[in-house]
Protein backbone atom coordinates (compact mmCIF):
# COMPACT_ATOMS: atom_id res chain seq x y z
CA UNK A 1 0.00 0.00 0.00
CA UNK A 2 2.93 2.35 1.04
CA UNK A 3 4.73 2.03 -2.66
CA UNK A 4 0.91 2.61 -4.15
CA UNK A 5 0.73 5.91 -2.33
CA UNK A 6 4.23 6.78 -2.97
CA UNK A 7 3.93 5.98 -6.85
CA UNK A 8 0.86 8.51 -7.05
CA UNK A 9 2.78 10.87 -4.87
CA UNK A 10 6.06 10.87 -7.51
CA UNK A 11 3.47 10.51 -10.56
CA UNK A 12 0.72 13.42 -9.31
CA UNK A 13 1.41 15.76 -12.43
CA UNK A 14 1.28 12.42 -14.82
CA UNK A 15 -1.95 11.14 -13.20
CA UNK A 16 -3.47 14.58 -13.65
CA UNK A 17 -2.72 15.12 -16.85
CA UNK A 18 -4.02 11.73 -17.81
CA UNK A 19 -7.20 12.35 -15.95
CA UNK A 20 -7.85 15.32 -17.61
CA UNK A 21 -7.09 14.06 -21.02
CA UNK A 22 -9.59 10.95 -20.88
CA UNK A 23 -12.16 13.71 -19.47
CA UNK A 24 -11.61 16.05 -22.60
CA UNK A 25 -11.92 12.92 -24.84
CA UNK A 26 -15.17 11.83 -23.21
CA UNK A 27 -16.52 15.63 -23.65
CA UNK A 28 -16.13 15.89 -27.12
CA UNK A 29 -17.41 12.58 -27.95
CA UNK A 30 -20.28 13.75 -26.48
CA UNK A 31 -20.54 16.96 -28.01
CA UNK A 32 -19.74 15.32 -31.38
CA UNK A 33 -22.80 12.67 -30.97
CA UNK A 34 -25.14 15.81 -29.66
CA UNK A 35 -24.19 17.90 -31.90
CA UNK A 36 -24.05 15.39 -35.37
CA UNK A 37 -28.31 14.28 -33.95
CA UNK A 38 -29.26 17.98 -33.65
CA UNK A 39 -27.63 18.25 -36.88
CA UNK A 40 -29.07 15.78 -38.48
CA UNK A 41 -32.76 16.81 -37.17
CA UNK A 42 -32.48 20.07 -39.04
CA UNK A 43 -30.54 19.69 -42.29
CA UNK A 44 -29.74 16.44 -43.53
CA UNK A 45 -27.37 16.99 -46.35
CA UNK A 46 -27.51 12.69 -47.07
CA UNK A 47 -31.32 13.37 -48.57
CA UNK A 48 -30.44 16.95 -50.38
CA UNK A 49 -27.17 15.02 -51.95
CA UNK A 50 -29.22 12.04 -53.11
CA UNK A 51 -31.55 13.98 -54.72
CA UNK A 52 -28.81 16.27 -56.81
CA UNK A 53 -27.50 13.00 -57.85
CA UNK A 54 -30.14 11.19 -59.11
CA UNK A 55 -31.18 14.63 -60.82
CA UNK A 56 -27.63 14.71 -62.57
CA UNK A 57 -27.62 10.84 -63.45
CA UNK A 58 -31.55 11.90 -65.16
CA UNK A 59 -29.41 14.77 -66.84
CA UNK A 60 -26.17 12.94 -68.10
CA UNK A 61 -28.80 10.00 -69.30
CA UNK A 62 -30.63 12.31 -71.05
CA UNK A 63 -27.26 14.45 -72.79
CA UNK A 64 -26.19 11.26 -73.55
CA UNK A 65 -29.26 10.11 -75.51
CA UNK A 66 -29.62 14.01 -77.07
CA UNK A 67 -26.34 13.22 -78.93
CA UNK A 68 -26.80 9.62 -79.90
CA UNK A 69 -29.91 11.68 -81.93
CA UNK A 70 -27.76 14.24 -82.98
CA UNK A 71 -25.60 11.78 -84.17
CA UNK A 72 -28.02 9.30 -86.23
CA UNK A 73 -30.15 12.92 -87.66
CA UNK A 74 -26.59 14.03 -88.85
CA UNK A 75 -25.75 10.40 -90.36
CA UNK A 76 -29.52 10.43 -91.92
CA UNK A 77 -29.50 14.27 -93.46
CA UNK A 78 -25.83 12.74 -95.09
CA UNK A 79 -27.90 10.02 -96.69
CA UNK A 80 -30.43 12.41 -97.97
CA UNK A 81 -28.20 15.03 -99.03
CA UNK A 82 -25.87 12.16 -100.89
CA UNK A 83 -29.65 10.21 -102.59
CA UNK A 84 -30.68 14.18 -103.40
CA UNK A 85 -27.31 14.65 -105.83
CA UNK A 86 -27.64 11.28 -107.00
CA UNK A 87 -30.31 10.92 -109.96
CA UNK A 88 -31.54 7.33 -109.53
CA UNK A 89 -35.68 6.18 -108.67
CA UNK A 90 -34.56 6.32 -104.14
CA UNK A 91 -37.77 8.49 -103.84
CA UNK A 92 -39.47 5.92 -101.65
CA UNK A 93 -35.84 5.77 -99.60
CA UNK A 94 -35.71 9.80 -99.48
CA UNK A 95 -39.18 9.64 -98.33
CA UNK A 96 -38.66 7.16 -95.25
CA UNK A 97 -35.67 9.24 -94.72
CA UNK A 98 -37.45 12.37 -94.12
CA UNK A 99 -39.98 11.21 -92.31
CA UNK A 100 -37.58 9.43 -89.89
CA UNK A 101 -35.53 13.06 -90.11
CA UNK A 102 -38.74 14.56 -88.82
CA UNK A 103 -39.10 12.22 -86.31
CA UNK A 104 -35.74 12.55 -84.78
CA UNK A 105 -35.78 15.93 -85.16
CA UNK A 106 -39.05 15.95 -82.67
CA UNK A 107 -37.77 13.74 -80.27
CA UNK A 108 -34.65 16.18 -80.40
CA UNK A 109 -37.03 19.06 -78.91
CA UNK A 110 -38.67 17.13 -76.27
CA UNK A 111 -35.48 15.82 -75.01
CA UNK A 112 -34.56 19.75 -75.55
CA UNK A 113 -36.83 20.71 -72.97
CA UNK A 114 -36.57 17.63 -70.83
CA UNK A 115 -33.02 18.99 -70.29
CA UNK A 116 -34.27 22.65 -69.90
CA UNK A 117 -36.64 21.92 -66.67
CA UNK A 118 -34.18 19.51 -65.27
CA UNK A 119 -31.71 22.17 -65.20
CA UNK A 120 -34.65 24.13 -63.92
CA UNK A 121 -35.50 22.47 -61.35
CA UNK A 122 -31.91 21.91 -60.36
CA UNK A 123 -31.62 25.84 -59.70
CA UNK A 124 -35.01 25.43 -57.91
CA UNK A 125 -33.48 23.23 -55.71
CA UNK A 126 -30.68 24.94 -54.96
CA UNK A 127 -32.44 28.19 -54.05
CA UNK A 128 -34.85 26.78 -51.86
CA UNK A 129 -31.84 25.58 -49.92
CA UNK A 130 -30.31 28.46 -49.69
CA UNK A 131 -33.79 29.98 -48.70
CA UNK A 132 -34.37 27.44 -45.74
CA UNK A 133 -31.15 28.06 -44.38
CA UNK A 134 -31.90 31.99 -44.37
CA UNK A 135 -35.07 30.83 -42.77
CA UNK A 136 -33.45 29.16 -40.25
CA UNK A 137 -31.07 31.95 -39.00
CA UNK A 138 -34.05 34.34 -37.89
CA UNK A 139 -36.48 31.29 -36.31
CA UNK A 140 -35.23 30.05 -33.39
CA UNK A 141 -34.53 26.03 -33.62
CA UNK A 142 -36.56 23.72 -30.30
CA UNK A 143 -34.17 21.07 -29.42
CA UNK A 144 -36.95 18.55 -28.22
CA UNK A 145 -38.93 19.18 -31.68
CA UNK A 146 -39.11 15.82 -33.93
CA UNK A 147 -39.14 17.97 -37.21
CA UNK A 148 -37.20 20.92 -37.09
CA UNK A 149 -36.37 21.45 -40.29
CA UNK A 150 -39.94 22.30 -41.73
CA UNK A 151 -40.42 24.94 -38.34
CA UNK A 152 -38.38 27.73 -40.17
CA UNK A 153 -40.03 27.21 -43.31
CA UNK A 154 -43.53 27.48 -41.90
CA UNK A 155 -42.65 30.09 -38.59
CA UNK A 156 -40.74 32.38 -41.92
CA UNK A 157 -43.80 32.17 -43.97
CA UNK A 158 -45.98 33.21 -41.43
CA UNK A 159 -43.65 36.17 -40.45
CA UNK A 160 -43.90 37.26 -44.14
CA UNK A 161 -47.39 37.06 -44.69
CA UNK A 162 -47.34 39.25 -41.51
CA UNK A 163 -45.25 41.62 -42.62
CA UNK A 164 -46.79 42.03 -46.30
CA UNK A 165 -50.35 42.01 -44.54
CA UNK A 166 -48.55 44.90 -42.48
CA UNK A 167 -47.26 46.73 -45.47
CA UNK A 168 -50.83 45.93 -47.99
CA UNK A 169 -52.20 48.26 -44.63
CA UNK A 170 -49.96 50.94 -44.27
CA UNK A 171 -50.29 51.20 -48.40
CA UNK A 172 -53.99 50.90 -48.39
CA UNK A 173 -54.70 53.84 -45.32
CA UNK A 174 -52.60 56.97 -48.06
CA UNK A 175 -54.82 55.44 -51.17
CA UNK A 176 -57.90 56.08 -49.18
CA UNK A 177 -57.27 59.16 -48.07
CA UNK A 178 -56.46 60.35 -51.23
CA UNK A 179 -59.52 58.73 -52.67
CA UNK A 180 -61.64 60.68 -49.88
CA UNK A 181 -60.20 64.21 -50.03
Amino acid sequence: MDQFINYIIENNQFLVFFLATIIAVICLVWFIVIYRSVKLDVINPATKNIKALKLNEDLKKKNKELERMKHRFEVQQEKLNKLKNEDGDGSDLVASLKGEIENLKAKLSDYEIIEDDIANLSKYKTENEKLIQKLSKYEPAEAGEANAAEKPVEGGANKAKKLADKALDKTEKPVDEAAKS
